[in-house]
């Protein structure tokens, strides 16, 4: 009896798995920090860090583009390139770049990093601005300012950056938010982030800051489809928030404060679907580059303008202070049992990575049936109790059967003479870090 109270125990009890490492670290071969983009391109990473080089200098940046196990595939350096956004197709990577005294520019690169396109701001009779840099059905857009009205309207671009045309805001949802919020003066839309069902807006509030007290709110609101607000959670410790980003179940920013003496702090927070603040995951020295999808976290870190020294950098003593970081993200197995008997996983559970699982029955049981699926029901194949983890929640199922119609309790033995069934079931639920810290 003591036996079955101390396995029921045990099998209700969760455990945790540990979460593998690994801690690779480098310094960027020439950059320091100013700040730095990050981005997912086809099976690896993008990471451009950018080194101030004083207001009459420009600025200077480096690409590095990682494979999916963080070996350096090409690195490639542009002059006089400050990246203010970053987004990638299949084949290529599309960088909204400022450029000093000539605006903003828009480049296409290939795998190689190099610039197969250009959209040249000169060329233009109206100004490119920063806000947004999409790609839809083969077509890249963005904002432009109209100097003559001094209002945004939209750029529209096929893939190749040429053949430009024209449109007004109200023409999409995307750009309309602004309008469509009916938001109050001296409150702002920072960024948009669509997301499944609506969209993700960091906002700054202005309304009570005066220039003896200049303190901005800033905050995140979720809004569905219809512009309805789902939730907003306000940030009053901060004064401002950038990088928003967005999983199916978390929600990333980088919330930066000022100290006394105007030093700027970056933390990584995480706020749950119901807008409900969770961790923060980096504190004090988060610098941009905030990119996410379903299997991993990319964020940079250090200090901010760490060998910067007035208008120049001391290229001779400095050395970089920008730590690139992947959190792989985890997800849960449930086991559902039915009968008599266990499901042990072995390892840990992050996207893409292998799992191995047991199935142990208990002494005059066998196993009947194992059948694992993801949390939209899609059917897993496994080998040997082996199967690769998917972007979503796992369920393994076991059923367990008495070995011969005399083993078990009574119960059981009734249930299978008169053709019934007794379901046993026990929910199994390993309980896991979210998030695997993975740094070099």
């Amino acid at each position: 009896m003591k036996k079955k109270i101390l396995f029921l125990i045990l099998l209700l009890l969760p455990f945790i798995v540990s979460a593998e490492k690994f801690n690779i670290e480098f310094e960027s071969p020439k950059m320091y920090t100013e700040h730095t983009f990050n981005s997912f391109y086809k099976d690896g990473y993008i990471f451009i860090d950018t080194e101030y080089m004083g207001n009459s200098l420009g600025t200077d940046s480096l690409i590095q583009y990682y494979d999916a196990e963080w070996n350096l595939v090409k690195s490639k350096e542009y002059n006089d390139f400050s990246p203010e956004l970053i987004t990638t197709s299949d084949d290529f990577i599309y960088i909204l770049v400022y450029k000093q005294h000539k605006g903003y520019t828009i480049y296409k690169l290939n795998e190689e990093l190099e610039a197969v396109n250009i959209l040249d701001a000169e060329s233009l009779d109206w100004n490119v601005t920063t806000g947004a840099l999409i790609i839809e059905n083969n077509k890249v857009y963005t904002y432009i300012r109209d100097e003559e009205s001094n209002s945004l309207k939209i750029l529209e671009l096929d893939e190749n950056l040429e053949n430009p045309i024209i449109k007004e805001i109200s023409t999409s949802d995307f750009f309309n938010i602004y309008s469509l919020l009916n938001l109050p003066d001296r409150v702002d839309v920072e960024e948009i982030v669509p997301i499944d069902n609506g969209y993700l807006l960091s906002l700054t509030d202005y309304r009570d800051c005066t220039e003896e007290n200049w303190k901005p709110v800033p905050s995140i609101r979720k809004i569905d489809k219809e512009f309805n607000t789902v939730w907003e959670k306000t940030f009053d410790n901060y004064r401002r928030i950038d990088n928003v980003v967005s999983t199916p179940d978390k929600t990333f920013f980088i919330a930066y404060s000022t100290t006394k003496d105007s030093e700027r702090k970056g933390d990584l927070l995480v706020v749950n679907n119901k807008g409900e603040l969770e961790e923060t995951i980096i504190v004090d020295n988060a610098v941009g580059g905030l990119a996410a999808n379903k299997e991993h976290i990319l964020i940079s870190s250090g200090e901010h303008h760490a060998c910067l020294q007035g208008n120049y950098t001391d290229e001779d003593g400095c050395k970089s202070a920008i730590r690139h970081t992947i959190y792989s993200i985890e997800y849960d197995i449930v086991s559902k049992i039915t009968g008599k008997g266990q499901v042990v996983v072995s390892t840990s559970s992050f996207s893409h990575k292998g799992v191995t699982f047991e199935v142990i029955p208990e002494k005059g049981y066998v196993l009947s049936e194992v059948k694992v699926t993801d949390e939209f029901g899609n059917v897993i194949k496994f080998t040997d109790y082996k199967f690769t983890m998917p972007s979503a929640n796992v369920l393994i199922e076991a059923v367990f059967v008495p070995d011969n119609p005399n083993t078990g309790s009574f119960i059981s033995y009734i249930a299978i003479v008169f053709g019934g069934i007794t379901f046993i079931t026990t929910y199994l639920l390993i309980q896991k870090s979210k998030l695997n810290k993975i740094k070099w």
